[in-house]
Formats: structure tokens, sequence, C-alpha cells
């Protein structure tokens, strides 16, 4: 569907960093490359413009938009924030623009939750997402192997409304009075030191005496969320720093 002479590129960068003994499995004929099918792109970059029509053609069988991480509309850009939910939304959208190599310091699942006033919360996953150069093989599990596939310059931050994952790396309980400090200094992490400052502020560390208050209100609001979907939070691999 992409114009020919975007395709090749975007092929090759599907399969980056493939050991030699596989490139004869990728080099046979490839007419397709050439074949012109689809025309009337009008931007520079036709894959994004593929996507966002794909996007728009399935609106009506998506239930739920996700203007957290692709906010393209002036209603989810809004400055003025008219509820407690919204000013919290528009804080955390800044969090999903963080990518590359600074994600390395960050946990790879982390669970937020939000006190908007009195006994409301609102809770937030925050996930990072892992970028590989090609996932050709899911055998090379070894710790080099998966270090050769890495692509951690386009590593990017998912911010989800809700709980996501069963294997929660860290919590941060945040008031809404601070989000805008916490964003702040979460969008400034860029080492492992800056982490550490960032979490002796909102972090909850196992060694905090409401540690399991808090993962109990987790548990909670996950079986609220997804009743039919949710099990245990496994904490196995919990940090502590």
């Amino acid at each position: 569907f992409l114009p020919p002479a975007q395709r090749a590129a975007i092929r090759e960068s599907w399969y980056a960093g493939l050991r030699s003994r596989q490139e004869t499995f990728f080099s046979t004929r490839k007419d397709w490359l050439s074949i012109d099918r689809v025309s009337g792109y009008r931007s520079a970059d036709p894959q994004r413009e593929l996507y966002r029509a794909i996007q728009r053609r399935l609106a009506a069988a998506v239930p739920t938009k996700d203007d957290l991480n692709r906010c393209e509309s002036r209603r989810c850009r809004r400055q003025t924030a008219r509820t407690a939910e919204e000013q919290v939304d528009n804080a955390m959208r800044a969090i999903a623009g963080i990518h590359g190599r600074v994600l390395q310091v960050f946990p790879d699942v982390a669970l937020v939750r939000v006190q908007l006033d009195g006994q409301r919360y609102r809770a937030y996953s925050l996930i990072r997402d892992k970028a590989y150069k090609n996932l050709s093989s899911f055998l090379d599990d070894g710790a080099e192997a998966v270090r050769d596939l890495r692509d951690i310059e386009h590593d990017r931050m998912t911010v989800l409304r809700g709980i996501e994952g069963a294997y929660p790396n860290f919590f941060y309980d945040v008031p809404r009075a601070e989000i805008g400090e916490f964003v702040r200094r979460y969008r400034a992490i860029r080492n492992e030191k800056d982490y550490e400052r960032f979490v002796a502020r909102f972090g909850v560390r196992r060694t905090r005496p409401d540690f399991w208050e808090i993962a109990d209100w987790f548990q909670q609001r996950y079986a609220q969320e997804r009743p039919k979907l949710y099990g245990l939070l496994d904490l196995n691999r919990y940090h502590n720093r």
C-alpha cells in the first residue's frame, strides 16, 4: 500500500542486524516492491499517513481512543482542564513523549496512583516499550544475543489509564497537587542518580510502611477495572531502588 520508493527501506528496517547466514533468505526476488498499487499520498511520510488512514477507518470498531499517546486533535490538546481527571490526563500525556537511551533507568512496568480528592483515585500504567532491530528468532534469548538485537535509541514510553501488566516493577503514589512536579521530574531523569532522587519523593519501596496497603489498592482496582481478566499482581519482579 506504500509508494515503491519507500517500501525497500521500510522492509530493510524490519530485519536490521540479521546474521550473514540469513541474508540469502531475504535476498530473493522482490518484484512486489516495484508495483505501485496505491496513489494519492499527500505528505512526505506516507507510512504515517497510511497508519492514520487505517486508524480513521477502524475508529468505529475501536472501543476507546488512545488520546494519551496519540493526541492528534484539539480536543485532547486543550490547555484548560474542566475536571480533576482531565487535569491529571493532561499532565500524564507529557510522559508519553519520553524516548531513547534515557529509558534504560526506568522500570519496564510501573503503576501510578493519583489521589484526586478525598477517597477518589486514578490509576495509570507506565510501560517501557523496548525496541529491537528485528525479531526474526524467538530462540536467541541469551543476554548477549538480546543486547545485539536491542535498538535502544527507539525505546518509547507508553502511558495507559488503568492497570496493565501482571508483573509491576514499581509503584508511584502521587497527590493531585503534585502531579505537575511528578511529571516534570520524571521527564528530567537522565541517569540512575536522578531516578533514585525521584523515587525518594514519589516511589513506593518495599520498606515503606504503607507498601502493602498501596499494593492491595492496586489489586482491588485491577479487579474493579477488569473483572473478567484480572489476576493476582505478581511482585516477584518488584524493584526496591
